[in-house]
């Protein structure tokens, strides 16, 4: 008689290590990307470094609906920034986006207390209903580097007053405080 024994070995080979960065704060474990937060909120500014790496990036949905976020800095070692990393961060008055190239679809969707924003210049394009749903958002600077605004990127924001856009923007055009293509239409 023979017995057989045999011993399956799981892993999950996707899982992947993060580094606590503190202050609530977890990046990749290769350290480039930010992605995770369980902070206190408040004005938060992102951190910069991961074990002596540049942090150049957030990932989807880090900060999605945390209602304690007040205000965000993001550094300019940031490039990139993930699709709804702030959205429904309805406490959220403020941002500052650092060196980010595009701003992606849903960033900032439904963060109802964020009053107004100025687009960097380093911004090259701005994702559909990024800020969809920012009621309280009056204002809107897009500089001369905004080459695409996706559909829905301002829908709902109903207290919209004025759209300033940069002079030298081959794309798009503020007449009386409303955004345009290059045409006026």
């Amino acid at each position: 008689c023979s017995v057989f024994i045999f011993v399956w070995v799981l892993s999950n080979t996707n899982s992947k290590a993060e580094i606590s960065l503190g202050d609530g704060f977890y990046a990749s474990d290769d350290g480039t990307t930010l992605i995770r937060y369980d902070g206190a909120g408040g004005a938060i500014t992102l951190p910069t470094t991961a074990n002596g790496t540049t942090i150049t990036s957030i990932a989807d949905g880090v900060f999605m609906n945390n209602t304690a976020i007040t205000s965000v800095t993001i550094p300019s070692s940031y490039r990139s920034m993930g699709s709804a990393a702030f959205s429904g961060c309805t406490a959220l008055q403020s941002a500052s986006l650092g060196s980010v190239t595009s701003i992606p679809s849903e960033a900032f969707r439904n963060c109802s207390s964020l009053s107004s924003i100025t687009i960097p210049s380093t911004v090259s394009s701005i994702g559909g209903n990024a800020f969809n749903g920012c009621a309280s958002l009056r204002s809107a600077t897009i500089p001369s580097s905004v080459s695409s605004i996706a559909s829905g990127a301002f829908d709902n924001c109903r207290n919209m007053t004025s759209f300033s856009v940069d002079g030298g923007n081959g794309n798009y055009s503020s007449i009386n405080g409303c955004l345009y293509n290059k045409a006026g239409t």
